[in-house]
């Protein structure tokens, strides 16, 4: 977020558009951006309320660890940001039909976990196997569906059970 007003919106589109969008929607991901690519994005997003999109999926991944990550301070405490911006999105967007939502990730192997750090973690694991990417993905289709329609500000732990 800057604290530089935002940009006009760009020429096609009306000029009393941006004010009825919320200012969530004018952020992407609760990150900072430069003022270029948000306004870039907020113009993204006032170009599918202008042409009369009707709904909308913001997807967030977060960690099983967001709320306590002593080895991982500042991970941990931005993935709570974000858990809580998804929230904030979800209430603002709504009336947009937008959804936001996030995912709260236990382990997944993507490379990381070493075959000595897999046998410390499976016996943390109610299912007994590290994640795979599917099985994170699987979860992403649901929330962009039509199904999870009326599923908004959540968040879904995958993790097979680990740290719950």
């Amino acid at each position: 977020m800057t604290d530089q007003p935002p940009d006009p919106p760009p020429p096609d589109l009306p000029e009393d558009l941006e004010p009825r969008i919320p200012r969530a929607g004018r952020v992407l991901a609760g990150v900072p951006l430069s003022r270029r690519t948000s306004a870039s994005r907020a113009r993204s997003g006032l170009r599918s309320v202008a042409r009369g999109a009707t709904w909308g999926r913001i997807v967030n991944i977060s960690t099983a660890g967001a709320e306590v990550f002593p080895s991982e301070i500042s991970y941990g405490a931005s993935k709570l940001a974000l858990e809580g911006y998804t929230r904030s999105a979800a209430l603002e967007l709504g009336q947009f039909g937008i959804t936001a939502n996030v995912l709260s990730l236990g382990p997944v192997q993507t490379g990381w976990i070493t075959p000595e750090l897999e046998k410390k973690i499976l016996p943390t694991i109610p299912l007994g196997r590290i994640g795979r990417p599917e099985d994170v993905a699987d979860v992403i289709v649901f929330f962009a569906s039509e199904q999870a329609r009326w599923v908004t500000a959540q968040k879904i732990y995958v993790g097979g059970g680990h740290g719950r």
